[in-house]
């Protein structure tokens, strides 16, 4: 793992790449949020931990390259995959609301990339070091735990499907309306898809073959097509 402080050459001068934290704002104000809120970038590998679930932390994830999947734990010691954190995401943010600043979930890094690490006690603590970019950074960061809210009620919705062709369908359904397209890629392998839908693997590809005989679907490795 890397941990270094951010400087005028990792910000470059476009933010095109950047998390949607720092929406609406020019190179030189990003430059200074950073300083300001004490950001640091992480170069990170396949398979390492950004946060570990019941682990204290101080800083949000948001991923500028790379990605990672997020799990979370049940009380018999079972792994659930909630999501999947590709670049401009954030993780990590349930700690502006648990006092404890504890990790409810894991992410796992499945390619190499870099994130940003930015210290939340400095945009939370009124006595801490502020600047008058703050509130834009919390504007936005609202924004984001909305979006991501509705992402996890999207989940939900697939989830309580009681068939696993119907909670295939609706996952479908909803990343070809994301993807404004009846053909889309998924970043998960058989294995994690059938995590994600809470379902045995061997059921799963018999399913997808099932459905690809029926003209309901078709699809090549992780590519698919949703025909009808």
């Amino acid at each position: 793992m890397s941990l270094v402080p951010l400087w005028d050459s990792d910000i470059g001068s476009s933010t095109d790449n950047l998390p949607e934290i720092f929406s609406g704002f020019s190179p030189s104000e990003i430059t200074r949020v950073m300083r300001c809120l004490g950001v640091r970038r992480r170069a990170f590998s396949p398979g390492e931990i950004l946060a570990r679930e019941g682990d204290i932390s101080h800083a949000v994830v948001l991923l500028l390259q790379g990605t990672a999947l997020v799990r979370r734990g049940d009380a018999e010691g079972n792994r659930h995959l909630i999501e999947v954190i590709t670049a401009s995401d954030v993780f990590g943010e349930e700690i502006l609301w648990d006092p404890a600043r504890r990790c409810q979930h894991t992410a796992t890094a499945t390619e190499q990339g870099v994130a940003l690490m930015i210290d939340m006690q400095k945009i939370l603590d009124p006595q801490g070091p502020l600047c008058e970019l703050r509130s834009r950074v919390v504007e936005n960061l609202l924004r984001i735990m909305g979006a991501k809210n509705r992402k996890l009620q999207e989940h939900l919705q697939v989830l309580a499907h009681k068939s696993l062709r119907a909670r295939l369908l609706e996952f479908f359904t909803q990343h070809a309306a994301a993807n404004q397209s009846t053909i889309f890629t998924l970043r998960l392998n058989r294995n994690e898809l059938a995590e994600h839908l809470n379902a045995d693997r061997a059921a799963l590809s018999r399913e997808l073959s099932r459905m690809k005989a029926e003209g309901l679907i078709d699809y090549h490795r992780n590519s698919f097509q949703l025909l009808r």
